[in-house]
């Protein structure tokens, strides 16, 4: 979260566009131990969308904002359309 939030940061200060890619990586042995021992990407995906309201949004200004998302199971992501809304209302309030 943190280097995507930062990298968010620096390429908008630069006019960039910016890709948040807010995707998780198992490591191998989750992958390999999976379903049995741990939770899949897809278990993982909805409380990972979560943190996109507590820590994407009020990262979120006029000059500082992604112009693209990449989530994982994004066929389950009905809460993105409404963060994605409250992301443009709060982009040009702070302008």
């Amino acid at each position: 979260m943190a280097d995507q939030l930062s990298k968010m940061k620096e390429q908008r200060a630069n006019g960039t566009y910016f890709l948040l890619s807010w995707t998780l990586t198992q490591s191998a042995v989750n992958t390999v131990s999976c379903p049995l021992l741990s939770d899949s990407i897809i278990d993982m995906a909805g409380p990972a969308r979560k943190a996109l309201y507590t820590d994407l949004l009020p990262a979120v200004s006029g000059n500082t904002y992604p112009q693209m998302i990449q989530i994982d199971d994004a066929s389950a992501a009905t809460d993105i359309i409404p963060l994605v809304l409250a992301m443009l209302y709060k982009a040009q309030a702070t302008r």
